[in-house]
């Protein structure tokens, strides 16, 4: 497996620190792991996450109501640090997750939300991959001129079961007058031809490796909330079972809403199975931080920036006392260039020139 330079630079930085054993699988988890993607049912399957999962919150206090689709234009900036990185993978939103887990050839992952439309357009993106042979099916099936036959095979997949409410909000929402999820579709393509983004969209391998992953029921869309007690305990004990990390923890901008890091919060951060290639990919959108920001984003007004954090660092800061929250953290960065940034370990600010410069050379 290829690692990219930041994956070099980080596995030297944490080489120094003793870091705990990773748990072995045994022979039944191993049987599992070698199944080359053959479905298992879900009774055996020992990633799949039953209930109970984290309510959804009567109140999300956010910007907008629901997000059906990413606004982050330019999370090309991320895909260079993640390549194969393998692993487990954990995401919130929609769409930025099928994007980042085909880059990053993830074994397996979890979608969580706390927005039951979220959540719904989530499953729905699954349920296409399993039927569309292609992105050009994929994208067939988001379209409004299709709505009624795709609405069809939609209730006679999820009619009757327990998840029916949030897929028929998922879909409403994705097939209002705005058309968000098709339109972002769309907008892909543009990044793509701008930016050079390259993804589960328009690289037939990205798209193959997920739906391989759907085949086998390796990844899950389920409620969950980042400051919740329930769904990412559930995933740190599913993925100790089988004696994997998670590589990547995807938080998009949640943190902006943190008014500080919660008990929760770190608890759910520190539990998490990691290892020196584990890494944090997050957005900020907050404007009182003089961050730098790239071309491109949907929203000038309120761009974000893109950053990069070993796990380890994140569960090590969480870990100590104190009340902060992600604008106290992005102080303590090195820019790798306008719009991206890392925060890792101190004192390692020459290791960090140098994979500055070795990722300018890669791009």
């Amino acid at each position: 497996m290829r690692q990219a330079p930041i994956l070099v630079l980080l596995s030297c930085l944490l080489s120094v620190l003793s870091l705990p054993a990773q748990n072995q699988p045994g022979s039944y988890e191993q049987a599992f792991l070698d199944h080359a993607f053959r479905p298992a049912p879900r009774s055996i399957n020992p990633l799949i996450l039953l209930p109970p999962y984290d309510p959804f919150p009567s109140e999300r206090t956010l910007s907008a109501r629901h997000y059906p689709a990413s606004n982050e234009n330019r999370l090309d900036l991320f895909l260079p640090y993640i390549q194969e990185i393998g692993g487990g993978y954990v995401g919130v939103g929609t769409d930025q997750n099928l994007l980042l887990m085909g880059r990053a050839r993830s074994e397996f992952g979890y979608l969580i939300d706390f927005d039951p439309a979220a959540v719904g357009i989530n499953r729905i993106h699954l349920f296409f991959l399993r039927i569309a042979p292609d992105a050009a099916a994929f994208r067939d099936y988001w379209k409004y001129s299709a709505r009624k036959s795709s609405w069809q095979l939609l209730k006679k997949e999820f009619a009757g079961q327990d998840d029916f409410a949030s897929v028929q909000l998922g879909w409403d929402i994705a097939q209002a007058s705005w058309r968000p999820v098709e339109n972002r579709l769309k907008e892909q393509a543009r990044l793509a031809r701008d930016y050079g983004l390259r993804g589960y969209f328009n690289d037939p391998a990205d798209y193959a490796h997920l739906r391989s992953m759907v085949a086998a029921g390796r990844i899950q869309a389920l409620p969950g909330d980042l400051n919740g007690s329930k769904s990412l305990r559930s995933v740190a004990r599913a993925a100790g079972h089988i004696g994997r990390p998670i590589r990547i923890l995807y938080l998009s901008n949640a943190e902006d809403y943190f008014p500080f890091y919660s008990a929760e919060f770190r608890q759910n951060a520190i539990h998490l199975p990691a290892d020196e290639q584990s890494l944090v990919l997050r957005t900020c959108s907050i404007q009182t931080m003089g961050l730098s920001h790239p071309q491109g984003e949907s929203n000038r007004q309120k761009p974000f920036h893109y950053n990069i954090e070993p796990l380890i660092h994140l569960q090590r800061t969480l870990a100590a006392p104190g009340t902060f929250r992600v604008t106290d953290l992005l102080r303590v960065r090195r820019d790798l260039k306008a719009g991206l940034s890392l925060r890792t370990f101190a004192g390692s600010a020459r290791a960090e020139n140098r994979a500055g410069v070795e990722t300018r050379q890669s791009n």
